[in-house]
């Protein structure tokens, strides 16, 4: 299998707001808005393209752990349920 994966977050310092876009999904690129960072941890609300789940809508969320690791996961409601449908973590070996 063979996927391309990655998100483009920009940083707007005259509006303090972090937006970018997500490759990675089936629909196509989508749109990442509504940026909050905490501590270590980044939330985004991401748009697809087309509907997903029965919506367009899901959220984002980017973590430096430290030590050499870095998660990115997408939780969305699937049948009345909050599920991780994505769920990526790259450590440095």
């Amino acid at each position: 299998m063979r996927r391309e994966i990655g998100a483009d977050i920009r940083f707007d310092p005259a509006s303090g707001r972090l937006t970018g876009s997500y490759t990675g999904s089936t629909k196509g690129v989508s749109r990442l808005t509504n940026g909050r960072l905490q501590g270590d941890t980044l939330t985004l609300t991401l748009t697809y393209p087309a509907t997903v789940h029965g919506d367009r809508t899901a959220t984002m969320t980017i973590r430096n752990a430290g030590g050499g690791t870095f998660s990115l996961a997408v939780t969305d409601d699937v049948d009345g349920t909050t599920r991780r449908t994505s769920d990526i973590t790259l450590r440095r070996g």
